[in-house]
C-alpha cells in the first residue's frame, strides 16, 4: 500500500508520475503558507510531504503524528526549523554536501532532486 504524499507546491510532472506509478497517492495542497499546510495535515493526515520553500516549523510537524518523512526539493534545509525539533525526534545528524540528511522519527528528511 502506498503513502499519502502532500505537495504544498507543484513538482515536475515526471516526479509526480514516478510517485503515482509507485502506488502513492499524491495530494495537491492548498498552498505553501503554514496555515495551508496545517489545514491539509488536518484533512489528509499525509505520511509524507515534499517541500520547496514551504516553512516547516515544529508546530507543523507536531500537528500530524502520521507524518513519517519530509523531503526537501532543492538544496539545504532553510525551510525546515531544525533547531525547533525536539531532540528525541531527531537523534541523527545533519550532513551537508552532495547528500543532506536529517534523521527524524525513524525516517529521513532528505535532499531530493528529480532530473528530467
Amino acid at each position: 500500500m502506498g503513502w499519502k504524499i502532500l505537495l504544498p507546491q507543484e513538482i515536475m510532472s515526471e516526479g509526480r508520475k514516478l510517485l503515482e506509478d509507485a502506488g502513492h497517492t499524491v495530494i495537491d495542497g492548498r498552498g505553501f503558507e503554514t496555515e495551508d499546510v496545517l489545514a491539509d495535515f488536518k484533512e489528509y493526515q499525509p505520511d509524507a510531504m515534499i517541500v520547496r520553500i514551504t516553512p516547516i516549523t515544529r508546530e507543523v510537524i507536531e500537528s500530524n503524528p502520521n507524518l513519517k518523512v519530509i523531503v526537501r526539493h532543492g538544496a539545504g534545509f532553510d525551510a525546515l526549523d531544525v533547531k525547533g525539533l525536539p531532540r528525541q525526534q531527531c537523534p541523527g545528524s545533519l550532513r551537508t554536501g552532495r547528500k543532506q540528511h536529517l534523521r527524524c522519527r525513524d525516517s529521513y528528511v532528505t535532499h531530493l532532486r528529480v532530473q528530467p
